[in-house]
């Protein structure tokens, strides 16, 4: 296993305040599920990748005054069916069996896309935008503490708008890191520094890209 430490002089800073627009206003993240073995999702995500899982898009407030309409379902069903092996948005839940969709994807959107305006299309542009821009931070970490690596491992990341970094679990001031790959890399980060160097590039092009290479030459 080769090990990699992703140094940083910056700090790294808890942001416990909504920027000036207000939680609501401006939240959004684009999550993943890591491949991690030691949980139910990772545990899932590995039977279809050792890099990564697209999770589901979040926003926290509506777009448009849009409401349900009855072909929402069927309307989901067949765009997530187009899309879903090339971004690596499998189905983690037990009722797709091992096909990778379509309910967990169409249940996606009925809690994360539908309450808050979005259309079907909609929504998966906005799952499938993997384009880089300022406003794409790291702004959702999940941890779980490995005892015997002394290491926080992600479970779980997101990257978007929102001034608040979101580090749950895990045991305080450890090194975090990324749960090992197929190439034998394990990423490894300072607790005061992983908001400076896990970049959304960054992650495209270490644990997206070698997973799916088209990304990088889509969304460069």
């Amino acid at each position: 296993m080769k090990m990699h430490y992703v140094a940083s002089l910056a700090p790294f800073t808890f942001i416990l305040l909504a920027s000036f627009c207000g939680f609501c206003e401006c939240y959004e993240s684009l999550e993943f599920i890591l491949p991690d073995t030691e949980n139910k999702l990772g545990k899932r995500c590995h039977d279809f990748s050792g890099f990564f899982c697209l999770r589901k898009y979040y926003i926290t407030a509506r777009v448009s005054p849009r409401v349900f309409h009855w072909s929402d379902t069927m309307r989901m069903h067949k765009l997530a069916s187009q899309v879903f092996f090339n971004y690596n948005w499998f189905s983690l839940d037990p009722k797709d069996e091992d096909h990778g969709c379509c309910y967990s994807q169409i249940k996606t959107y009925m809690s994360y896309g539908q309450p808050f305006g979005l259309s079907p299309d909609q929504y998966v542009a906005r799952m499938t935008d993997l384009t880089s821009s300022t406003y794409r931070r790291l702004n959702t970490v999940r941890l779980r503490y490995d005892w015997l690596k002394c290491l926080n491992i992600i479970e779980r990341i997101g990257f978007g708008d929102g001034n608040i970094v979101k580090l749950e679990g895990g045991f305080p001031n450890r090194s975090i890191a990324l749960p090992p790959n197929p190439t034998g890399d394990l990423f490894v980060f300072r607790s005061d520094a992983i908001d400076k160097e896990m970049t959304f590039d960054w992650f495209k092009k270490n644990i997206m890209c070698p997973d799916q290479p088209w990304i990088c030459m889509q969304y460069p």
